[in-house]
């Protein structure tokens, strides 16, 4: 192994030296050796042969696509860690959200029928005095009306009927479905199960 100007002060390189040895003296990978490779992707990595070391030694490395590379690395050992690590991720989720949940249930208990001290909103009242509202925010909130008189607001036809409704809010109570099921079925983010659409 060659010691002499390498970028590295211990003996035994490391996975970065050795990849920048590899670029600097051979290049960039721009192919797939791997046979049968679908050639279907365009991104090419240098990858350890199974059974080699890292060192400078372009023997134990050969070129693959992003795809092979990864079907090349995936021993059954990788695989059962990824599947653990994602067992252990998806129970630390749902264990945090419910104490999430539980610790808000807490607080909402705790301030049921709770009331302002007067003092209190004394001290609120005249913390707000002379205060003036930029005229941007002023725009906001002229500009947000309910119903059709929002400027967002966008009206619903039924293609059946024909019948029109001023906002996605009436059209989803004439329907029977909520509100936000009714808006990710006209975006098209879910399937569209009604006869409604945008007009």
């Amino acid at each position: 192994m060659r010691t002499d100007g390498a970028h590295w002060k211990s003996k035994q390189p490391n996975y970065h030296s050795i990849h920048k040895w590899i670029s600097k003296n051979y290049g960039k990978a721009n192919k797939c050796e791997m046979p049968g490779c679908n050639g279907k992707s365009n991104m090419f990595h240098w990858a350890l042969k199974i059974g080699k070391v890292y060192e400078e030694n372009i023997e134990n490395f050969m070129q693959l696509c992003a795809s092979c590379h990864g079907k090349y690395d995936m021993t059954n050992e990788t695989r059962e860690r990824f599947r653990k690590s994602a067992k252990v991720n998806s129970l630390f989720v749902r264990d945090n959200h419910m104490k999430y949940e539980t610790f808000r249930k807490k607080v909402s208990d705790s301030r049921k029928g709770m009331k302002i001290p007067e003092d209190v909103k004394r001290k609120i009242s005249d913390s707000q005095k002379g205060r003036t509202i930029p005229d941007d925010r002023k725009l906001r909130i002229s500009l947000a009306k309910k119903g059709a008189k929002n400027y967002s607001a966008r009206k619903v036809i039924c293609v059946k009927s024909q019948k029109s409704f001023d906002t996605v809010k009436e059209a989803s109570d004439h329907v029977g479905l909520k509100y936000t099921t009714l808006i990710n079925m006209l975006k098209g983010r879910t399937k569209n199960k009604t006869t409604l659409k945008y007009a």
